[in-house]
């Protein structure tokens, strides 16, 4: 298991996504991105990644936007994602 059982999701201006709430053993019912990575920062607990992304609009289509995430670790576990896609 890569995340702590209470991590959250947080697409600021979106939806907010608890891992207990969303299902068993992190199985989801959203699709997954995918991630075109230009720059990760580590320091300490946190890591900071910035690119872009393409996800699934409710009809199907592509959506390429960009993106900057925080993602805060505990115990060697991700322990949440704040999420700003432009």
């Amino acid at each position: 298991m890569h995340c702590t059982d209470a991590t959250r999701w947080t697409k600021v201006g979106g939806t907010t996504l608890d891992r207990e709430a969303a299902g068993v053993n992190g199985r989801y019912s959203v699709q997954q991105p995918v991630l075109d990575l230009d720059a990760l920062i580590a320091d300490g607990a946190v890591v900071v990644t910035m690119g872009k992304t393409t996800s699934c609009d409710a009809d199907g289509g592509s959506v390429r936007q960009a993106y900057a995430n925080g993602r805060p670790f505990r115990d060697g576990r991700m322990a949440g994602l704040q999420a700003i896609l432009v």
